[in-house]
């Protein structure tokens, strides 16, 4: 149902600011409540909840999220067509030699 939602928003639901926090609540304790043990044991106890309530807290930012998306598409774009690479090189290159 999320990624209906993701492509198309004009079928979303408006949630009212009580629900939006209690989801919002539990998303946070599912993903502290699985932290990875190789993580734990890597950096500690505190620096693994820590790090992961700042990587929670960024990935609630709409206007982050559509970004990180556009730069994936971008990358993928390049990736499966390596000529538009190429020519969007040399439409930068022109712009700055003209």
């Amino acid at each position: 149902m999320i990624c209906l939602h993701a492509f198309l928003p004009f079928l979303r639901v408006p949630l009212d600011v009580d629900c939006a926090n209690r989801i919002r609540s539990e998303a946070r304790h599912a993903v502290l409540s699985n932290i990875p043990e190789v993580l734990v044991n890597l950096v500690g106890q505190q620096a693994s909840v820590s790090g992961t309530i700042k990587v929670f807290d960024t990935v609630q930012n709409q206007t982050l999220n559509k970004q990180i998306c556009y730069e994936v598409l971008e990358i993928v774009m390049y990736e499966v067509f390596p000529e538009l690479k190429e020519s969007n090189a040399a439409m930068h290159f022109k712009s700055f030699t003209s």
